[in-house]
């Protein structure tokens, strides 16, 4: 006669038919599975005993976790490659967590380990990830070759259309050199075409964070209204919403701050061909757990007080495949000649540099959000200094370069305007040349990057040796951020390069001045 009882009814009544579906239960899983109460093992399957090469008599019904590694009598029941990742499982497992942790053997191999806890006991699975992760690193390693690939492409075609236009002008300029008129406007064109790739130059620093900021206090508010009056959507049938608070301040490079915005508004505005709605809006936010981004493999933000700044458009939206790319440098979705594929990379690498973090919401024909979060800061706003005149000297000033031309061009600016001028192609040349003459030397401007002894260490040097003048550094790039972004910071003496003869006149003067005062 068939049985009245429910299924459940029936395991209820018979505890080797609980026991029965239990293994079955556990043995359907692929991962490893391992039930215990307290230390002790209710149930194990066989996928767990064979990642740890177990007999199945070793892993009976309230067998201690804990002697698995250890042994009765002292002899451990796993090999010793395999023991250590047992023991860490252990030691997991009796802690009153259930995040995935994920441990790695001396076998080389990895295992991804997640626990629940409930009333009645644990469970736990293991799983061996080794080949997930590999695969997952030979794709990572595969993207960033493509995405190296891909900027220095685009470096090269960029900097190749600028010497183009370059060594043109100037080769018409000398073709011509009789004709003023036409000389000046061959030149004309060769300083706009170096300030286009002195623009280049300063976005791929900004990008690789091998800059160090010359960060600020500026106030959002201002910066948006900065925006605004930068911006004319009307003419393409775009509403632009600003809200901010007046209050939030952030540290940040003002400057590039605001051409990141630019660049966030006008691919806004470029995605909403047919009319929209942008909103920009920027609030104070009390963060009580991390904030994450899922762009750039950058670290999570700690809690604290943020600054929120969301770009909200109606647009078209950007594609689910495309979304992975949309950071990287020269990577566009515009059509040839309408974009370099710079401007968001140059937006991740302002934020990033500004210690925030950048992330992106978009759905395809709705519209994209783009999310900036940066601290905020209490400090009143950085008061811009007043222009300092276009001044000239009649000092003698040391310049040390072991690139020939660059420094020949900062000699011959720093002449025309009055100074004299002693060269030195190397550090060691320096000294030499400051053994000399150190006496009549009223500044020393230094490379940073050089052969023998870079200009932190030439400065160094030159302090031990006796010489009182200002030491000012120029360079285009920094060698190595994470040691030489203090020892930039200690220094308000730096120049970047290229630079004009305006710049480096009033550089000069400043530093000069500065040691008067002193």
């Amino acid at each position: 006669m068939p049985s009245r009882h429910s299924p459940a009814q029936a395991a209820e009544a018979d505890p080797n038919l609980t026991r029965m579906l239990t293994d079955l239960a556990v043995e359907a899983f692929d991962e490893g599975v391992v039930v215990a109460l307290d230390a002790a093992i209710v149930v194990a399957n066989d996928r767990f005993r064979t990642l740890f090469d177990l007999p199945r008599e070793t892993c009976p019904v309230g067998t201690d976790l804990t002697t698995l590694t250890t042994g009765r009598g002292g002899r451990a029941a796993v090999p010793p490659e395999l023991g250590d990742v047992l023991d860490e499982i252990t030691v997991w497992f009796a802690q009153p967590r259930s995040g995935p942790c994920e441990v790695r053997g001396l076998d080389g191999r990895f295992y991804e380990l997640r626990q629940r806890r409930t009333e009645a006991g644990r469970v736990g699975t293991v799983r061996d990830v080794t080949e997930q992760k590999t695969a997952f690193e030979r794709t990572h390693q595969s993207q960033k070759m493509e995405a190296l690939g891909s900027l220095a492409g685009g470096v090269a075609h960029e900097f190749n259309n600028l010497l183009l236009v370059i060594g043109g002008f100037a080769q018409t300029a000398h073709n011509r050199a009789q004709d003023a008129a036409a000389v000046r406007d061959a030149l004309d064109e060769v300083l706009t075409a170096c300030g286009r790739a002195s623009e280049l130059a300063a976005q791929m620093l900004t990008f690789s964070r091998n800059w160090v900021s010359e960060g600020k206090i500026v106030s959002v508010a201002e910066e948006l209204d900065q925006l605004r009056r930068l911006v004319s959507l009307q003419a393409r049938g775009v509403t632009l919403k600003i809200e901010a608070d007046p209050q939030l301040r952030v540290q940040v490079d003002g400057a590039n701050f605001l051409q990141a915005l630019l660049n966030l508004t006008l691919n806004a505005r470029d995605a909403m061909q047919r009319g929209g709605v942008l909103e920009i809006s920027a609030r104070r936010i009390a963060a009580e757990r991390e904030i994450r981004s899922m762009y750039g493999g950058a670290k999570p933000l700690p809690p604290g007080d943020y600054a929120e700044i969301v770009v909200r458009d109606t647009g078209a939206g950007i594609p689910r495949e495309t979304l992975p790319r949309i950071f990287e440098p020269f990577f566009t979705t515009k059509a040839p000649g309408e974009g370099t594929g710079l401007g968001l990379s140059f937006v991740f690498g302002v934020i990033k540099q500004a210690g925030g973090l950048i992330d992106v919401r978009s759905t395809p024909g709705e519209g994209t959000a783009f999310t900036i979060h940066l601290p905020a800061s209490e400090q009143a706003v950085t008061v811009a200094p007043k222009s300092a005149p276009y001044a000239a000297g009649c000092e003698t000033l040391l310049v040390v370069d072991d690139e020939e031309q660059v420094r020949r061009v900062a000699a011959a600016f720093l002449e025309s305007l009055g100074y004299t001028v002693l060269q030195a192609g190397s550090a060691l040349e320096a000294l030499d040349v400051f053994d000399d003459r150190g006496d009549a030397i009223a500044m020393v401007l230094t490379d940073v990057i050089m052969p023998d002894m870079d200009g932190f260490e030439l400065a160094e040097v030159l302090r031990e040796v006796g010489c009182r003048a200002p030491i000012g550094f120029m360079t285009g790039c920094v060698p190595d951020l994470e040691r030489d972004s203090e020892r930039f910071a200690e220094s308000s003496s730096i120049i970047r390069k290229p630079f004009s003869t305006k710049d480096i006149a009033l550089f000069t003067r400043r530093v000069l001045d500065q040691r008067e005062a002193a």
